[in-house]
C-alpha cells in the first residue's frame, strides 16, 4: 500500500516537472516572436517627417511598402503657395520626393501615376515641376 502510494506522488511529481518544463518552453519561445513582431511593424510603418519620407522611399524593397510612403506623404505634405521667381528649398525637397519614388526600382505606373495626379490636385500651380520631377526620376531610374 505504501509502495503505491510512493510510486503514485512520484508520477505526479514527474508530471508537473514535464509541465514546467513545456510551460517555460512555450513561454519563452513567444517573447522573440512578439518582439520581432514590433520590431517589423515599427520598420514598416512611414513617418511623417519630410527626410524620413525621403529616406523610406529610397531605401522601399517592396511596393507595398513604397506604396505606404506615398500615401503618407501626400496625407501629410503640401507644396505651399507658389511665389513668383524661384521654388523654395521647401518645395524643392518635397518635389525631390518625387523624384525619389519614381527612380526607385518597385515603383509602378499606377503609383506614379497616382502620385502625380494626387500632387497635381493639392497643387495646381506646381503642376509644371510636379511633372518635371518625376520625369527627373525615370530618367534617373533609367541610367541605372
Amino acid at each position: 500500500m505504501k509502495e503505491n502510494i510512493i510510486i503514485g506522488l512520484g508520477i505526479l511529481v514527474f508530471i508537473l516537472i514535464i509541465a514546467c518544463v513545456f510551460y517555460f518552453i512555450i513561454k519563452s519561445s513567444k517573447k522573440p516572436i512578439n518582439e520581432a513582431e514590433k520590431v517589423t511593424k515599427t520598420k514598416n510603418e512611414p513617418k511623417n517627417d519630410l527626410e524620413d519620407l525621403i529616406k523610406a522611399a529610397k531605401e522601399a524593397k517592396d511596393t507595398s511598402t513604397l506604396s505606404k510612403v506615398v500615401l503618407a506623404f501626400i496625407q501629410t505634405q503640401s507644396l505651399g503657395e507658389r511665389g513668383t521667381g524661384n521654388l523654395s528649398e521647401d518645395a524643392k525637397k518635397k518635389l525631390s520626393f518625387i523624384s525619389t519614388v519614381c527612380a526607385n526600382k518597385n515603383a509602378d505606373g499606377k503609383m506614379i501615376s497616382y502620385l502625380n495626379l494626387e500632387l497635381g490636385k493639392k497643387n495646381p500651380s506646381f503642376k509644371r515641376e510636379i511633372d518635371l520631377y518625376e520625369n527627373m526620376g525615370l530618367a534617373k531610374r533609367r541610367m541605372r
